[in-house]
This record gives C-alpha cells, structure tokens and sequence, in this order.
C-alpha cells in the first residue's frame, strides 16, 4: 500500500505525463482559482490577537480530528481521510481532491475498471480524456494539483482500488438517487461533510466570501473569469474548522454515488474554477451533475469509507 502522505502538498513536483499517457490515455485538466473582494465584515483593531487565539484554536481541534480518524478511517492510498460524524452519522471522507500523482499510482498499480455497475458496463479504459493532455491554461501537470478530466467510472474504480468508496448514502454509503437525495438531504454524506452535518452554508461557515475557494472572478463581469486549478490544500480558509476538509466546494468538482439511469445522470459536486461563489454550485446543497461518461476538464475525485 502506498502511503497518501507521500504526496506531500507542499513538495509538488513535475507529474510524469508520459508515463500514465502510455498506460491511460493522457491527462487534461481545467479548473480555477480564484481570489477576490472579502465581503466579511472587518474585525475590531484587536483582531490579530484574536485571530492568533482562534488559530491555535483551530489546530488543537484539528490534531484531534486527525487523531480520531487515524484510528478509525482507511489509510494508505490516496488522500488522508477524516472522520464525519453525527447523532444519526459516522463515516469518513478524504480531507482533499485526489491528486495526480495520487491517480498515477492507481493506474500503474493495477487499478482496473469496475464494471459490475450499470453506468459502466460499457466503459473501455481508464481515464484520463487524451485530448485533455497539453492544455496548458487550464490544466497543470503536477502532482500535487487535483486529478480531473476522469469520468463517474474513473472515480468509482480509483476509490475501490483505494480501499474505499464513492461518497453515497449515510449508513452505507449505498447509491443515492441524483438529484432528488443530494441538496440538503441528511442521507448525502458529501452533503454532511462539505456542511458540518448541514449547521452550514458553506464548509467554512455560513455567509459567502468571495476571497476563498478555488472559484471563478465574480469582479470579471456576469460569467466571471475561470482561474485554474491550485494545489490541493493550498488555500488555508476553503476548510471546515472542525472538520479539516479542503476544497470540497471549488478547485475541482467531485463525482458522488448518485445517479438517475432514466435522466442519464450521475451527481458530481462542488463546483469549480468556472463557477461563481453565488451560484448554487459553491454551496454544500449543490445538486449539479453530469452523464456518468464526462470526462470533463473540471471533474475530479474524493472519496468516502465507512469508519471502523
């Protein structure tokens, strides 16, 4: 088993394209960062100070996060994970987007397609989309940044390779029914995880700032201005305090286990570098999805496990 913590966020190094374009087809990626106003109100003169008491706060909660589900999520390959929990709720989550380098040691390390599920039976390789490979505006081969241009299957099969599973449905992580189970019903685990156990708008509170998140321009007229992809983990204020989970709204989106075979839909959450903060998208009740076969240039992957 490959240690998540080997990629470590602050060492991004060059990701060998050539080698998972020979295995898999080729990488392409587009995502956005985004920096703009704050429209949080300004503290009092004090609030430095505060802000240094509230940090170290916030670090001690995290250590016993990251204690707790040390002992009871998955470890090994992909992200580190931590632990969601509730009254009616106990799972684990990915505490950021599968990375790149992460994704290239699922394809050379004997990641194989699932295709007991009904979306997949036809699917004939493994991602990446190979005209995603070059674009070099939108997408940055590094592994560090998050792993996108991966379709519904690509993320089912990483998470199973992983020793874990596409967010679902709370208890069981079962599939849920997109989009009429994902908004802001209790049974999404994505859904409790991006809300706090839906106390929040937002994973990092209640009232929108347009200044964190990796997210489209909204100063840049009404479509915005994309930004791509950063590192994971890079923004320190796109997490949830109490719970260290980043980038679960912008950066790139993520496929869920939710999917009307009717409509030809699978839900993919979180919104992206083209999305603006006021869209529903960079909210936690987000509904969007996709056909199950996009291998767009803004989805990505998180996955979920059941805690010991």
């Amino acid at each position: 088993m490959v240690s998540g913590g080997s990629d470590t966020l602050s060492r991004v190094r060059l990701f060998p394209v050539a080698a998972i374009f020979a295995l898999a087809g080729g990488f392409v990626a587009a995502c956005g960062s985004f920096r703009a106003a704050e429209e949080m109100p300004v503290g009092p003169a004090d609030a430095a100070s505060e802000a240094q008491t509230a940090d170290a706060a916030d670090a001690g909660t995290a250590d016993a996060d990251a204690d707790a589900a040390s002992e009871v999520c998955p470890s090994g390959r992909g992200p580190k994970m931590v632990l969601v929990e509730g009254t009616a709720f106990r799972f684990c989550v990915d505490s950021t987007e599968v990375t790149q380098g992460q994704y290239e040691k699922f394809v050379t390390g004997g990641g194989a397609l699932v295709t007991a599920h009904p979306a997949c039976a036809t699917k004939a390789a493994l991602g990446p989309k190979p005209s995603c490979l070059g674009n070099e505006v939108q997408y940055q081969a590094r592994a560090g940044y998050p792993m996108v241009c991966v379709d519904f299957c690509d993320a089912l099969a990483f998470c199973q390779w992983a020793g874990k599973r596409l967010c679902g449905r709370t208890g069981d992580g079962g599939p849920l029914v997109g989009p009429d189970d994902l908004g802001t019903k209790p049974q999404n685990e994505w859904y409790l995880a991006c809300s706090q156990g839906g106390t929040r708008n937002y994973p990092y509170g209640d009232i929108l700032r347009s200044d964190v998140c990796t997210l489209s321009d909204p100063d840049a007229g009404d479509a915005g201005a994309p930004r791509a992809t950063a590192p994971v983990a890079s923004d320190p204020d796109c997490v949830g305090s109490t719970v260290p989970l980043f980038d679960i709204i912008g950066n790139a989106r993520e496929w869920v286990n939710a999917c009307t075979p009717a409509a030809g839909q699978c839900g993919c959450l979180g919104g992206d570098g083209t999305t603006l903060p006021t869209g529903g998208a960079a909210r936690c009740n987000d509904t969007s999805g996709a056909p199950p076969s996009d291998q767009g240039v803004r989805r990505g992957i998180r996955c979920c496990a059941d805690a010991r």
